[in-house]
């Protein structure tokens, strides 16, 4: 997961001017996991539910609890692979 999501911000990075490090970050808030860390009191499995719900594509249809959510998607970003919903999400909102 974590080499995946570095690919997707270097990607990210190469279609915007932001650098790497921001759209981790950014992935990381759409996520809700931006504010984990070894000092705040959570379980693994807080963790591990957030993450199989990117594998498994168990979030919304409009993308919110995954990588990409849409304010307005065209389809079930459930249905969709992640290369075109990150297209989407780029053209949503930048």
């Amino acid at each position: 997961m974590l080499e995946m999501m570095i690919a997707l911000s270097r990607r990210l990075s190469f279609e915007t001017e932001r650098r790497p490090k921001w759209w981790f970050w950014h992935l990381m808030k759409n996520l809700g996991l931006e504010n984990y860390s070894d000092d705040m009191a959570f379980t693994q499995e807080e963790v591990d539910e957030i993450l199989d719900a990117v594998i498994w594509r168990s979030y919304s249809p409009t993308g919110a609890g995954g990588l990409f959510p849409l304010e307005n998607p065209q389809q079930d970003q459930r249905e969709v692979e992640l290369w075109y919903q990150l297209n989407a999400y780029l053209l949503e909102r930048y």
